[in-house]
């Protein structure tokens, strides 16, 4: 591999990635993809198939770009400087993020709103609510142990609060193979999740539904699950949300709920390499015993 490679469109510390540059980009990281594709299925002279003479590896040109143009992508938030973390802050308590971004990034903080669930553990069903729910694209509504149907997908939003499974093992890095349990990747992924610079969560936090806890018990591999066509239906929802300037007659849903949040939090850069989030709760919150806030928080270089 050469090793003067140069970036297919430059930026730099602090430059605004603006739309037109990352479709320039888009464009010629798959017109290069598809070149070297090219080359290297002309280059191939003994086939196992003659139905495979114009693939590589079983995919076509075609597939291999828009795989390799996908993980491409993926990669552009951790080269640009990015970091998303999940904290829980305590009242009058320093909250530190050593996120080792070597400057001051700009910070965005959510809540992580608890929303209704049926948590699955063996042969036990619980109604509760949680901050994080691993489910499968069956589970729009589970029933609860008392018969009552819990929407985990809510029918009157146009887009849901979910993100894919595989995508979310991506992100915090959890590796795996076609031999992988989904019981092993699900534990691996708890526990990038809420390891340093993340915070620990309480188990009571977090769950997965019924589908999951019956595929754990039967050891479903990742091979298996790709054979069934379940490997793209497995989801993780979380909702994450800020508001801004909402008056004190906010709606009470799981959007719009407990007023105003976050709520009374300072951000402070330490050094180029540690931040930290300190939260002072107001005389209100106090008399409401507020015991801590939840969050997504978001650093961007």
């Amino acid at each position: 591999m050469a090793n003067d490679c140069k970036p297919y469109v430059e930026f730099a510390p602090g430059d605004l990635i603006t739309a037109e540059g990352m479709n320039e980009m888009q464009v010629l990281v798959c017109e290069d993809i598809c070149k070297q594709v090219e080359d290297g299925v002309a280059g191939v002279t003994e086939v196992e198939t003659a139905k495979n003479a114009l693939k590589l590896g079983g995919k076509t040109t075609e597939e291999i770009c828009k795989e390799w143009l996908e993980k491409a992508l993926q990669a552009i938030p951790k080269r640009s400087g990015y970091l998303k973390v999940f904290k829980r802050l305590k009242p009058d308590e320093i909250n530190l993020i050593e996120h080792n971004l070597k400057t001051c990034p700009l910070v965005d903080v959510y809540q992580l709103v608890p929303f209704p669930v049926v948590c699955a553990i063996d042969e036990d069903k619980e109604a509760t609510e949680v901050c994080f729910y691993l489910y499968h694209s069956s589970e729009k509504k589970i029933k609860d142990p008392n018969g009552e149907s819990v929407e985990i997908e809510n029918g009157d939003f146009p887009v849901q609060f979910k993100v894919p499974l595989l995508e979310m093992l991506e992100l915090f890095e959890v590796p795996y193979t076609d031999d992988s349990s989904l019981g092993d990747l699900e534990t691996e992924l708890w526990k990038a999740m809420f390891s340093a610079p993340n915070d620990d969560f309480d188990m009571d936090d977090y769950c997965h539904s019924p589908w999951f806890e019956r595929c754990c018990r039967e050891e479903r591999t990742v091979e298996s699950l790709r054979k069934k066509g379940d490997l793209n239906d497995m989801w993780m929802k979380f909702i994450p949300k800020k508001t801004i300037n909402m008056s004190a007659s906010s709606r009470g849903d799981n959007i719009n709920q407990n007023n105003s949040c976050p709520k009374d939090l300072t951000v402070a850069h330490f050094n180029m390499n540690t931040t930290g989030l300190f939260w002072e709760p107001s005389d209100q919150d106090i008399g409401r015993e507020i015991q801590e806030q939840k969050l997504m928080v978001l650093l961007k270089v």
